[in-house]
């Protein structure tokens, strides 16, 4: 007999509504007996009761159902992308319904088929982008975004994410017999991610929140600032709080009035500023392949091979100039160092020794900054054998891999080592409610190997997760939800350190 609320009500001598709120967690608004709740939940576990989500479903006029259609689970590929989602789907206390669609399969007889799916949107979108808690309060807003402006009248933002990343998967299946199957799959992912964002050389910082833009830059009340000029402290926070496009938002049609009139020697514009494009370009190759033979009723082998291969392109290229005619390859903060030596401030040193010491003119499209590839080479076979004779059971399975010495290095490294050669001040900060980095796992180790210095500052703080935001015991999936940009107290201690260091 299945067990339901009135067999529990009945035995424990409760009446229906009283179980109903035990074994919602509704007892204790209530104020249900601790007495009672002990002895419903006692029946309901010796009974092995579980609620019915057809019973709660016509109660509350939801299901909590989330239906995922995938293409064919068994391709690896989407068994894995179908597992993560149940997890997640369960931990928020849903129910998951996954429907293979077996689409686009090619069944040339009963042992042999093909299958393809193949997939890819192109994406762009406008990005936000952090600001102090001063462009926050002046805005009257935590959603303020310094990355967008007006330009002719129309909002244009700074930072757009352009994604096109197709995918094709190919299954190959071949079933001669009962007791033998093996299939062969290939994945292919190719294409670009990236985004832009502002460059300038030679000109100002055009972020409406830097910090020379805000009112603070002028005047302050406390004198160790030395910032007194209350007339343009009133100008700016008018800007801001009178919400005037060209102080409180990127100035478009300033930069683009700057660059067209930077005329140089030959009558050409140089953009002072810039969109770049910071890419990932990618090809990535799977290969998998995997066989299972029931050799005898009591004995079964299964094995496969598989192999990746990826080349992936990390660059920066020139997206837009801005209204201008060329810009210069030019490392403008090496420059401010490294002045009178003009090879010093070269992004491209083999351009420059080849054009007479030249720096590089870039036109839109152009590579600049940084170029550089990861590869990846990675192969591996497996194999398992099942015994299963009468009462004997028995596993042997064995995995070889070739192409991950990295990771093996990277698991197996130890960082105290490294950490007792230090000779620097060190300043180490983590919040006890960050679940990312754990404070209890690194910092005791940080103090214990680092070598003694009063200049050092290792510092645990309460109730602040991986941003050093206030909060409480929760993932990072919350923090969308903090209007916090981050502690007063860790800004001061960052402060008061690197002022320690003069």
């Amino acid at each position: 007999m299945k067990e339901t609320l009135s067999t529990i009500a009945e035995r424990t001598g409760c009446s229906v509504t009283t179980v109903s709120r035990v074994l919602s967690g509704k007892a204790e608004k209530h104020r249900i007996s601790q007495k009672t709740i002990e002895k419903v939940l006692k029946d309901a576990r010796e009974h092995n009761y579980s609620p019915s989500l057809i019973a709660q479903s016509l109660r509350t006029n939801r299901t909590n159902t989330i239906g995922i259609l995938l293409p064919s689970l068994s391709n690896p590929y989407f068994a894995e992308m179908a597992s993560v989602i149940i997890s997640e789907v369960h931990r928020r206390n849903y129910t998951g319904i996954i429907i293979d669609t077996m689409e686009d399969e090619k069944k040339f007889n009963d042992s042999h088929s093909l299958s393809i799916a193949t997939w890819g949107s192109p994406t762009e979108r406008a990005q936000q982008a952090a600001a102090t808690e001063e462009a926050y309060w002046l805005a009257g807003s935590h959603y303020y975004n310094p990355n967008w402006g007006y330009q002719n009248g129309k909002v244009r933002n700074a930072r757009v994410r352009k994604t096109f990343e197709p995918v094709t998967i190919l299954k190959y299946t071949v079933k001669p017999s009962d007791d033998l199957e093996a299939s062969a799959t290939v994945l292919w992912r190719t294409g670009k991610n990236g985004y832009t964002a502002l460059d300038w050389y030679d000109a100002a910082d055009p972020r409406p929140d830097y910090y020379r833009n805000l009112p603070s830059y002028f005047w302050m009340s406390d004198p160790d600032y030395n910032r007194s000029n209350e007339e343009k402290y009133a100008w700016a926070y008018d800007a801001w709080t009178q919400n005037i496009p060209e102080y409180a938002h990127l100035n478009w049609d300033r930069l683009y009035n700057v660059n067209w009139n930077n005329i140089d020697a030959n009558g050409d514009s140089r953009s002072k500023y810039v969109l770049e494009e910071r890419r990932v370009d990618q090809n990535d190759l799977n290969f998998g392949a995997n066989a299972k033979w029931n050799a005898t009723k009591w004995f079964t082998l299964t094995g496969g091979i598989n192999y990746k291969w990826n080349r992936t392109e990390y660059y920066k290229k020139l997206d837009d100039l801005l209204g201008g005619d060329y810009y210069i390859n030019i490392d403008s903060f090496a420059e401010r160092d490294f002045a009178s030596n003009p090879a010093m401030v070269q992004n491209d040193l083999d351009y420059y020794f080849s054009h007479n010491n030249t720096a590089q003119t870039l036109k839109v499209g152009d590579k600049y900054g940084y170029d550089y590839y990861a590869n990846v080479r990675k192969a591996g076979a497996w194999a398992n054998a099942d015994f299963n004779f009468g009462n004997f059971k028995a596993n042997l399975a064995q995995c070889i891999t070739a192409g991950g010495e990295w990771l093996t290095w990277f698991l197996a490294y130890e960082p105290s080592n490294a950490i007792r050669k230090i000779t620097c001040p060190v300043m180490a900060l983590n919040g006890n409610l960050d679940m990312q980095v754990l404070s209890k796992d690194n910092l005791p180790v940080i103090k214990e190997n680092l070598p003694s210095n009063d200049k050092n500052l290792v510092k645990e703080y309460d109730s602040l997760n991986h941003l050093f935001q206030h909060c409480t015991p929760s993932t990072a999936l919350n923090y969308g939800a903090i209007e916090e940009t981050i502690s007063k107290e860790v800004l001061e201690d960052i402060a008061n350190w690197i002022n320690s260091l003069k």
